[in-house]
């Protein structure tokens, strides 16, 4: 089974870190943890990245979270960062 981190790389593809980084408003150096599994990611991360990736929830889910918060996140539309 892929990490979050080797699967974020994958669904990346040609993007460059930096650029992704930038789009999904993440500090480069940050994400560059998150891939290679140094650093586990925040909901508001897992979220940003699969929303970007259009994932369909894949990152999401792998990131661990509870059925019922990705549900709450899903209603307000947005990050829950303030929540983690």
């Amino acid at each position: 089974m892929e990490t979050f981190g080797e699967m974020a790389r994958r669904l990346r593809g040609d993007r460059s870190l930096r650029e992704a980084a930038r789009t999904a408003h993440i500090d480069p150096g940050h994400l560059s943890r998150v891939e290679r599994d140094l650093r586990p990611p925040t909901p508001g991360i897992a979220r940003a990245l699969d929303d970007l990736y259009d994932a369909e929830g894949q990152l999401v889910t792998l990131a661990g979270l509870s059925p019922a918060t990705r549900r709450l996140m899903s209603i307000l539309g947005k990050p829950l960062e303030l929540f983690s």
